[in-house]
């Protein structure tokens, strides 16, 4: 069994990408599917600068974790939805028996976890024995150590489209999954791994980063871009 990221990323300081992928190693991620680019309606450059791709190699050499990474020629016509169906098509095509994925996004940070780094027996026995598709972390956005929750972070490797947004997981059978606080129907069980903690670093961006990423929310919202 292997754990493959998914890892969404652009145009990010080189200290987010080192944190990330080391916290990744710290979880027992073998393999990572990195994928580049701006959204068509963010306003970017379509990919992010050499430096940023040349650390990113280094790191997971370094780390002895596998890459395959992508980077489109122009922004993402599909924005968010179609860059992370991508993302998981691409993992999907390495994927072996008794895999799991493991979504990531850049400014999310291990906080804590019941393993030793990066001993991660504990975890790899738990998804190897469970019969669920999902497994939860406890999630957060407050840097207060507060507002914790369950958050679908884990997804058995399988064909898996999204569903309408950029945050439900449908399975071949018609169960989703879902990685914010809202119901879903035909919502799929989870195995519980709460011991993981993830902060997402939502209010640590630079203030350029964060106004360009309300600017793109609100255009999304008001065209009715995600259901």
């Amino acid at each position: 069994m292997r754990l493959i990221a998914l890892l969404s990323f652009f145009a990010e300081d080189e200290q987010y990408i080192e944190g990330d992928l080391r916290d990744l190693y710290a979880l027992g991620v073998s393999e990572v599917v990195a994928v580049d680019g701006s959204y068509s309606r963010y306003n970017g450059p379509a990919r992010s600068s050499l430096s940023l791709i040349e650390k990113m190699y280094f790191l997971t050499k370094q780390l002895n974790m596998g890459l395959l990474l992508y980077q489109p020629t122009k922004p993402w016509i599909g924005d968010e939805v179609q860059k992370r169906q991508v993302m998981i098509d691409l993992a999907w095509s390495i994927a072996e028996n008794e895999d799991w994925f493991v979504v990531w996004d850049c400014d999310y940070k291990l906080i804590d976890t019941s393993i030793d780094t990066p001993d991660w027996a504990t975890i790899a026995l738990k998804l190897m024995s469970t019969e669920e598709d999902f497994a939860t972390v406890s999630f957060t956005e407050s840097n207060n150590d507060d507002g914790w929750h369950q958050m679908q972070m884990f997804i058995r490797a399988q064909l898996v489209t999204m569903d309408g947004n950029h945050h439900t997981y449908l399975l071949a059978d018609g169960r989703r999954g879902q990685v914010l606080r809202r119901p879903v129907p035909n919502m799929a069980d989870a195995l519980d791994l709460s011991e993981i903690k993830v902060r997402h670093r939502v209010h640590e961006r630079d203030s350029g980063r964060r106004a360009k990423q309300t600017a793109y929310y609100e255009k999304r919202d008001r065209l009715g871009l995600e259901s």
